[in-house]
């Protein structure tokens, strides 16, 4: 669980003080120069993997958007889950994108590999020392090691099969074009 993951307010202290539209909030209540009626959060970008989310202030204390909007709507989640974006947009907080997962299948979903990845793909990168795409997977904690290859195309191959074979949650890749940069 994150260091954000602060217990959340009640939703009916939520639903007091933020209107839901569009996977938004929106202020109820004026306080400290926040007017009523504006859209609560503000877009925080991790530095090292470039992920970003939605961060909101209440009561001084610091939460992730997506669980404000989970909570807001009744739903409540158990110690070991967390809030996965269906579609793997993080600022997409739509409730119908939002579904509690365990973080294993959260991390299952996101798409994209970290923002320094040479090959823009996850679980597919380059080996200096052989000079070949090298291919890994993370399932239950343990890293599978699925080759190398001379080609990039046969390593994001191996990896979309590892995928298919390992993922509860794995998203819909059948149709992916990748575009390597």
């Amino acid at each position: 669980m994150s260091k954000l993951a602060t217990p959340l307010p009640s939703q009916q202290e939520l639903q007091e003080s933020f209107d839901y539209r569009d996977g938004d909030l929106y202020r109820k209540k004026g306080k400290g120069g926040v007017k009523v009626g504006s859209k609560a959060g503000t877009v925080h970008t991790n530095k090292q993997t470039g992920r970003q989310c939605v961060q909101v202030s209440f009561n001084y204390k610091l939460y992730l958007i997506h669980r404000f909007i989970w909570a807001w709507h009744g739903y409540s989640l158990e110690p070991n889950q967390e809030i996965d974006h269906v579609d793997g947009n993080s600022l997409n907080n739509c409730i119908e994108n939002l579904r509690a997962v365990s973080s294993k299948q959260n991390n299952e979903n996101r798409k994209s590999a970290q923002k320094n990845s040479k090959s823009g793909v996850k679980g597919v990168s380059w080996d200096k020392s052989t000079k070949k795409w090298y291919a890994q997977i993370q399932h239950n904690g343990k890293v599978k090691y699925l080759g190398l290859y001379e080609n990039i195309e046969d390593a994001i191959a191996a990896r979309i099969a590892a995928e298919k074979e390992y993922f509860t949650h794995a998203p819909n890749r059948d149709n992916e074009l990748v575009i390597v940069v």
